[in-house]
């Protein structure tokens, strides 16, 4: 009873309620403008295997990406058998180029597997055995720039110090035995570990022998004796100390030259002929006397 009291004292104006009811139904800008997106939205993103709950979302999952899936395949498998080709080449011409290296003798053989199969493993030892097989063949020349060359290509090489040797012996070998003094040297000091350690040694006693050194070059022998008193080098050590004391005894006392003697030519005989062996003189045989002609009979008178 109050309540309807109230409304009837306080009764609203039906232009108010109008308004009310206007503004209820418009709808204001910013909600247009939010309403707006709502219904541009795109269509919804592609379904992930981690939205998969069930059989249907996996039959739906795999209708979108069954194509994208054959494709990355397909190119898998072109990759791993192009990559399965490109092995089994390079297997093949290794293969090759170690056939050939067993069976090389000359240089031309060893050049040829250098230049076709470059990148097999043993092509570095093909260029190592062209610069030894250089040296045997006495051109020296060629075989130390073939031994620089793989210093520089191959420096991390298991048989780089055997390049580094050969360009010493290739100096030595061309009598230039101060460069190749150096080499030995520098090998020594470098390399002491490697086993072409007693080869450097030898060499630069080698060197100091020609060069008239025979103290340092005795002083060499011996230490390395002293050093490797069990090594197989020890041997050729000690023989190589005997023809350092024979060549410095020839150095300092040189032997004087032979001389021959002649007896003067007035007591010479005359029938005997210059020989340097004392040879019996020779006497002349007398020609036999020629037979007589017996004489023609005289003509008789008749």
């Amino acid at each position: 009873m109050n309540n309807e009291s109230q409304d009837e004292k306080n009764p609203v104006p039906e232009e108010q309620e109008a308004a009310v009811s206007n503004e209820q139904e418009a709808a204001t800008p910013e909600e247009e403008q939010q309403a707006a997106p709502e219904e541009s939205a795109p269509a919804a993103a592609k379904m992930s295997l981690e939205d998969i709950e069930g059989p249907e979302d996996a039959i739906a999952w795999l209708k979108e990406n069954a194509m994208p899936m054959l494709v990355g395949l397909l190119i898998a498998a072109l990759a791993f058998l192009g990559v399965s080709y490109f092995k089994h080449q390079k297997k093949a011409e290794a293969m090759t180029a170690e056939s050939m290296l067993f069976n090389s003798q000359a240089a031309s053989q060893f050049t040829e597997i250098t230049t076709k199969y470059p990148g097999a493993p043993a092509a570095p030892l093909a260029e190592l055995s062209l610069a030894s097989q250089q040296f045997e063949d006495g051109q020296y020349d060629l075989a130390r720039n073939s031994f620089a060359t793989f210093v520089q290509k191959h420096p991390d090489h298991s048989f780089t110090a055997a390049a580094v040797l050969g360009q010493a012996q290739c100096d030595e070998a061309q009598f230039k035995f101060g460069d190749a003094l150096k080499g030995y040297e520098n090998f020594i000091k470098s390399e002491t570990n490697s086993f072409l350690f007693a080869q450097a040694v030898f060499g630069k006693g080698r060197c100091l022998e020609q060069m008239g050194r025979f103290d340092d070059a005795r002083a060499v022998y011996e230490d390395y004796i002293a050093a490797h008193p069990k090594d197989p080098w020890t041997a050729r050590a000690e023989t190589a100390l005997m023809y350092v004391g024979k060549a410095k005894r020839a150095a300092q006392h040189p032997a004087a030259p032979a001389q021959v003697t002649l007896p003067p030519l007035s007591s010479a005989p005359t029938a005997t002929p210059l020989h340097l062996n004392a040879a019996a003189p020779i006497q002349a045989t007398p020609a036999a006397p020629a037979p007589a002609t017996p004489a023609a009979p005289a003509p008789t008178k008749k």
